[in-house]
């Protein structure tokens, strides 16, 4: 994957989403517009996983389903993401 050589069968995965947020941090050489275009969900391209969390839990409300896709950790996102939506305050 850090190749890039699956990016179209990472965008074609992507399809369904209504909300798509991808990482591309330093070093990554991704044409992540290419990835992006076509894509009818929302896309939003971010620096570092930190900053996908924190835009991450303005958009998440109850009854939302998050999937994440990392060949990595990740930086340990799904358990900062339900720590931070436990402590949040309840939305609908």
């Amino acid at each position: 994957m850090r190749e890039g050589v699956h990016g179209e069968a990472l965008a074609k995965s992507l399809t369904v989403a209504d909300q798509i947020y991808l990482v591309k941090p330093a070093g990554l050489d991704w044409n992540f517009p290419m990835i992006s275009a076509g894509l009818k969900g929302d896309t939003k391209i971010c620096n570092t996983v930190e900053e996908a969390l924190v835009s991450l839990i303005k958009e998440v409300h109850e009854g939302d389903h998050v999937v994440f896709m990392s060949n990595s950790g990740f930086g340990d996102i799904h358990n900062k993401l339900l720590h931070r939506l436990q402590a949040a305050p309840a939305r609908g």
